[in-house]
C-alpha cells in the first residue's frame, strides 16, 4: 500500500528511513560572491580535523561543490552535512545509486549537479535554494520522523519515545 507524504516522498510498507540532520545546524546557502573555493577542501578518505562542528560546516559552505561518494554505504551523514552547509554535493558515483538507496534524496538534482560540473559550470543560486528547501522538507530529523509516523498512520502526536508494531495506536 502506498502513502503520499509531503511532496515527492511516497512510501510503501515497510517504510524506508535514512539518516537525518537536526534543523538547528542547517544553514542558508551562501551567495556566489561569498564562496571562496570551487571545491571544498574536505574530501572523504583524506584526513582532516575540526574541533568545532560550526567550523566544519563553514568550510563546506565556502565551496561551490563538496565531494562525496559511497564509502561504507550509500546513505551517510556526510551527504547531509554538505547539504546542511549550503554546498552542492558533488557525488561522483551518483549514477550507481541503487533504486532503493537514498530514497529521500533529490537524486535527479544530484545527477544534474554532476553533469553541470563535468561541463565546467557551477550550480545556480536557485539550485542551492532548491537543495536547502528539499533538505528542510525531507531530510531533517523532524521531517523524517513525520514521514515515518505518516507512513504508519500515526499522526497528531507531539512527541514519540517509541512505536511498537504490535500496538501501533498506543504510541508512547
Amino acid at each position: 500500500r502506498d502513502y503520499k507524504v509531503t511532496g515527492v516522498q511516497t512510501c510503501a510498507l515497510p517504510i524506508s528511513i535514512s539518516f537525518s540532520i537536526p534543523e538547528s545546524v542547517v544553514r542558508e546557502p551562501l551567495l556566489a560572491q561569498k564562496r571562496s573555493h570551487l571545491v571544498s577542501p574536505i574530501v572523504p578518505g583524506y584526513p582532516y580535523a575540526f574541533t568545532d562542528h560550526g567550523d566544519y560546516l563553514s568550510t563546506y559552505s565556502r565551496g561551490f561543490f563538496a565531494v562525496t561518494h559511497r564509502k561504507a554505504g550509500w546513505d551517510c551523514f556526510r551527504h547531509l552535512e554538505i547539504l546542511a552547509s549550503g554546498a552542492a554535493p558533488l557525488m561522483i558515483d551518483v549514477d550507481d545509486i541503487p533504486p532503493y538507496c537514498m530514497v529521500h534524496y533529490p537524486k535527479e538534482t544530484l545527477k544534474n549537479i554532476l553533469a553541470r560540473a563535468c561541463e565546467g559550470g557551477v550550480p545556480s543560486h536557485d539550485t542551492y535554494t532548491h537543495l536547502h528547501a528539499f533538505l528542510q522538507a525531507h531530510l531533517t530529523t523532524r521531517s523524517l520522523a513525520h514521514y515515518a509516523l505518516t507512513c504508519t498512520s500515526i499522526e497528531d502526536v507531539g512527541r514519540v519515545l517509541f512505536v511498537d508494531e504490535q500496538h501501533p495506536k498506543a504510541v508512547d
